[in-house]
């Protein structure tokens, strides 16, 4: 059996997109829905109710509702993070032995051909677990976020954090998993979209105050992500080709992309793709 994995904030339109783009392929979908932000803050739980709205095919998908340690007992929003990507393990070790997963955040969204292809190799090298490899989109799904002079194998011009795995790899954890250096890579940034910094200023600042970097000084960005600078900067900010990406960094530039390589279940779905491609 095969189940698709993530975590979810409030990503409603990429929740309805990737569920619609992958359920015909897919046994599952295992998700988990946090008490808190990653930074620390609360949060409702909101998964299931939007899961609802959308009229998605709730007898497929299991959520999990995570319970993650407040600022005081973890200050570091990492150890949230890890904790609710970690949780998926939950639903994930109470499937059939012979189950095979994919696990990513919800913005990382794979190509079903990919997926399936992936599980063969997988099943090959059981040994080793399989990543996928994708391009990464700022401010619109039309925008790909490259550094010119950058190795073109690593990040911002190649992702490949989402990740086909056995049963038998759950002996350790999906963080774990994650950050290990032993995968195999499919494809050349054409299995999937990695869809991060989407949606208006106003959406950009909650991921900005919520996510694992929040008390960061990212590399080469326009300001400290902590800072009141970097959230008026959000305010003016427009994603253009040529321009840098929404933490204005001068090694992440954004780049016309085809609109036929981009999922059709986008141009399908009229909420997705006015989040996606806004007036576009």
């Amino acid at each position: 059996m095969l189940y698709d994995c993530f975590l979810y904030f409030d990503e409603k339109e990429l929740l309805e997109l990737r569920v619609n783009l992958l359920k015909d392929i897919v046994d599952g979908f295992i998700i988990t829905d946090g008490n808190l932000t990653f930074k620390g803050d609360p949060k409702p739980f909101t998964c299931l109710d939007t899961i609802r709205e959308l009229g998605l095919p709730e007898k497929k998908i299991q959520v999990l509702h995570v319970e993650l340690p407040s600022k005081e007992v973890a200050p570091n929003p990492w150890v949230r993070e890890y904790a609710q990507r970690d949780a998926l393990a939950v639903g994930m070790r109470l499937t059939p032995p012979d189950s095979v997963f994919f696990f990513s955040d919800v913005d990382e969204i794979p190509k079903p051909e990919a997926v399936l292809q992936a599980v063969e190799i997988a099943k090959a090298n059981p040994d080793r677990c399989v990543r996928l490899s994708m391009p990464m989109f700022y401010g619109r799904a039309d925008l790909r976020v490259i550094d010119p002079k950058g190795d073109p194998s690593k990040p911002p011009n190649n992702w490949t954090c989402g990740t086909v795995v056995l049963y038998n790899h759950l002996e350790e954890t999906p963080s774990q998993i994650r950050m290990k250096d032993n995968g195999l890579v499919v494809g050349d940034c054409d299995c999937g979209w990695h869809f991060s910094w989407m949606g208006d200023s106003a959406r950009m600042k909650r991921k900005l105050t919520s996510f694992s970097h929040c008390y960061d000084d990212i590399p080469n960005a326009h300001a400290p992500a902590y800072s009141q600078e970097m959230l008026d900067f959000l305010d003016s900010y427009k994603a253009l080709p040529g321009s840098t990406d929404p933490l204005g960094r001068k090694d992440h530039i954004l780049q016309a992309y085809p609109h036929d390589l981009l999922p059709p279940e986008l141009f399908k779905l009229d909420r997705v793709r006015n989040y996606l491609l806004p007036d576009g």
